[in-house]
């Protein structure tokens, strides 16, 4: 068989089903079946052993020997495609690596087959997420194509959406098997989003602080210089976080919660709170390496998103963090909104629900 030079093709997968097929004049993504019914069904079906494949496509330039690119690697279409649909479908998808490049068969892998712990948690069933209600569907991936197409990393708001998919992908991944670092990935996520705002100096800081800015600058001969360097270590990166996740909701965010009991939702009046746990939560598991895995997703069938009840363990500081933060799974649904509406607000028009 001879295989076209100038068309590079990647496998993907999810736990997903999304049916139809997309393509433009040089991209597209198709189905990959297997050859067993049984298989077929087994994948095909919600459970732990779901797993879907699609094929992402891409037609490009002819690249000769000494043209002086080589033999450039278009993986980052698909990793990027990849991180792109699991942000908008709020699902996992795994990147396999090339079916063909540069006219030469690849073989793909598999590392990312076991079973589904959480078949029914928000980012692994069959069901679309709630709050945007998207469809499952590829011909209708042309509206976040369009963020594909306004790619950049040197773009200050497009690199923080960008990075911000990249670390919400990451994060449902690991999901299963390491929580705190799918924890850790979308505490970084929103990090990344908060990067790419403004926020008045007031909201940073409070008035006590600005005040003792105001005199360091007026009282000191070189007060400017000093006013710079204690900015620096006074930098609220906690607060501008939580600021970052306020902004960045809407009611449609707290209407479509998939928790199945009520307490178990995040809530507007306490959502600023919450997230400045989780980020005391995160550094208190950077540094301390503390073992919190099973508390954060032990409600993730039930797709809760704080918890309802206090955590048993020894360190009651710790576990008054992991009470009062969300838990991975209202995390990872408030991430995956945050950076669709960062998108919206920031990029291009994404959903009507992002208002």
């Amino acid at each position: 068989m001879i295989l076209q030079k100038t068309v590079a093709r990647y496998l993907i997968s999810s736990p997903y089903r999304v049916v139809g097929m997309f393509s433009t004049d040089t991209f597209s993504i198709d189905h990959a079946f297997p050859r067993d019914r049984s298989q077929l069904l087994t994948q095909i079906q919600s459970g732990p052993f779901s797993r879907c494949y699609y094929v992402v496509s891409v037609t490009h330039k002819e690249h000769g020997e000494h043209d002086g690119v080589g033999f450039p690697s278009y993986l980052i279409n698909a990793e990027l495609i990849a991180d792109l649909a699991s942000v908008w479908f709020g699902k996992r998808f795994d990147v396999h690596g090339p079916l063909q490049e540069h006219g030469n068969f690849c073989i793909p892998t598999f590392w990312g087959n076991q079973p589904v712990a959480h078949p029914n948690a928000g980012p692994f069933s069959h069901k679309p997420r709630q709050d945007l209600k998207i469809e499952p569907t590829w011909s209708e991936f042309g509206t976040p194509f369009e963020l594909f197409s306004k790619y950049s990393d040197s773009d200050s708001v497009t690199g923080a959406f960008w990075r911000a998919t990249r670390f919400y992908a990451r994060a449902l991944r690991s999901f299963d098997n390491d929580p705190e670092v799918a924890f850790f990935n979308l505490i970084v996520a929103i990090e990344m989003l908060a990067a790419g705002m403004d926020f008045a100096e007031d909201q940073i800081f409070d008035a006590e602080i600005l005040e003792i800015f105001q005199r360091i600058r007026e009282e000191l001969c070189d007060g400017e210089r000093v006013e710079r360097i204690v900015r620096s270590w006074h930098y609220r990166v906690r607060r501008k976080v939580s600021l970052c996740a306020v902004e960045l909701t809407n009611d449609n965010f707290f209407d479509g919660s998939e928790a199945e009991h009520p307490a178990g939702r995040l809530s507007k009046e306490d959502l600023f709170d919450r997230i400045k746990n989780a980020f005391d939560l995160r550094s208190k598991y950077a540094h301390a390496g503390a073992d919190i895995g099973e508390w954060l997703n032990i409600l993730a069938d039930l797709n809760e998103e704080i918890q309802l009840g206090p955590p048993e363990m020894k360190d009651r500081k710790l576990a008054n963090l992991i009470r009062k933060a969300p838990t991975l799974g209202g995390l990872e649904r408030l991430v995956r909104f945050m950076t669709l509406r960062f998108a919206h607000k920031e990029i291009s028009p994404v959903h009507e629900a992002l208002e």
